[in-house]
């Protein structure tokens, strides 16, 4: 297999020490381009989508960028290696499930990808432990004006960047941190942040598994800037119109196998991993998200989120105080059924492993455990993703044995016992 040698080497962006660690697991940061004279992905043909990939690699190439990492043509890939990368966060749902010429650029530290023919020409993603969103921004930054140089994205002085989505255009840039807030979510006070961050054109979503529960998202851009748009890359790419869709539907064609694991992975959009209604959460994980990419600069969206995201997390510590005070009995109860369980299963579904790392990381925050490193549990939750485990396993595996393995994973971590 193609991807054989990341399978024992975890991303150097999570499974170290980060600030705010013990909440913000991760972000990352994704850029929308586009070439301006070549149909846009939905709308390309073969032959198109073949000529960007050629393209891009050429830039890719004459900038030694391919000698920083490998280059992964999502066609000659297995099933499981597209769900290992999509696991990763190196790759997002569009690329996984499309068709025709793609491929992705992952850099050796796998804290950085360049995916082409995704949903658009060519999406630029980094990750980054904790709330280092700004170290995100600046690393695409990097990598955009290397490649905007030779490339020279689509780009109108009045809109920014011409993207596929309406609601990408302007900086084509999607920022987002995964938060864990259990506490919050004890006190039903999930919703009450989420009607909070929405006034400051952010998003505080639930997470779900796979590639599905996404609720639709309707396009926010302004009809005046929707027909403008229309007009511009309706000469850009040749074409009468663009699709004023907000979402676009994957293709499944070829995508045999993939679906059938999509229920024990944590998969992405570009706005970040797949999104579900607050209370439906697994792990008691949000994902908060810029909304708009119009009418502000990326540092002003990188801002933005690390100041919501703070206050986010003041919220949960006073949560977090408010229960212990209260309710300890309860936390006690709910940290020890879960030691026990890590400890012991034989049998661990995914959202019941996840739920069960939501409660060793909130016992270990209020010294309910002995302490047990974010970032080891980062790993972990990382490791039992379905694709990680059958890599791991170097066999496909039924949700079964999936099961089977994600206990064992568990067991080999917790089974010398947790609780003083």
């Amino acid at each position: 297999m193609l991807v054989d040698t990341r399978i024992e080497k975890p991303p150097s962006w999570f499974n170290k020490e980060a600030p705010d660690g013990v909440m913000a697991l991760f972000c990352q940061c994704t850029l929308s381009r586009n070439l301006p004279d070549l149909p846009f992905v939905p709308q390309a043909s073969l032959v198109e989508k073949e000529m960007v990939e050629e393209r891009v690699l050429q830039v890719l190439e004459n900038t030694r960028l391919l000698s920083q990492g490998s280059y992964y043509n999502l066609d000659s890939l297995e099933p499981v290696e597209r769900r290992f990368l999509a696991e990763r966060q190196l790759i997002s749902s569009d690329l996984l499930y499309g068709v025709g010429p793609r491929g992705v650029f992952v850099a050796s530290d796998q804290r950085s990808s360049i995916m082409i023919n995704a949903l658009d020409h060519v999406t630029i993603r980094v990750l980054n432990a904790g709330m280092q969103v700004q170290e995100c921004w600046e690393r695409a930054l990097e990598y955009d004006t290397m490649l905007n140089d030779i490339l020279g994205f689509a780009f109108d002085e009045e809109l920014g960047y011409l993207c596929t989505q309406l609601r990408n255009v302007g900086t084509g840039m999607k920022a987002n941190v995964l938060l864990h807030l259990p506490a919050l979510a004890l006190l039903g006070n999930a919703q009450e942040q989420a009607d909070r961050v929405n006034s400051q054109r952010l998003a505080l979503q639930g997470v779900a598994a796979g590639s599905q529960g996404a609720p639709e998202r309707k396009a926010t851009v302004p009809r005046a800037v929707q027909s403008k748009s229309k007009q511009v890359s309706s000469t850009l790419q040749q074409e009468t119109s663009l699709p004023v869709s907000d979402t676009v539907a994957p293709s499944l064609s070829g995508a045999e196998g993939l679906e059938a694991g999509a229920e024990q992975s944590l998969i992405s959009t570009l706005d970040g991993l797949s999104l579900a209604p607050l209370k439906s959460t697994l792990g008691d994980l949000y994902l908060l998200v810029n909304e708009s990419t119009l009418g502000l600069s990326e540092d002003d969206i990188c801002f933005h989120l690390r100041h919501a995201a703070s206050k986010i997390m003041t919220e949960e510590r006073g949560a977090r105080k408010q229960l212990m005070r209260d309710n300890r009995c309860i936390l006690e109860d709910r940290v020890g059924r879960a030691s026990g369980i890590a400890a012991g299963a034989r049998l661990l579904g995914f959202a019941e492993g996840l739920q069960l790392l939501s409660s060793l990381r909130l016992g270990s925050d209020l010294e309910l455990l002995d302490p047990i490193p974010p970032q080891d549990l980062n790993t972990l939750m990382l490791q039992s993703q379905g694709a990680q485990l059958e890599m791991a396993q170097g066999r496909a595996c039924d949700a079964y044995r999936l099961n089977m393995e994600r206990a064992a994973l568990f067991r080999s971590r917790f089974s010398m016992g947790l609780e003083r």
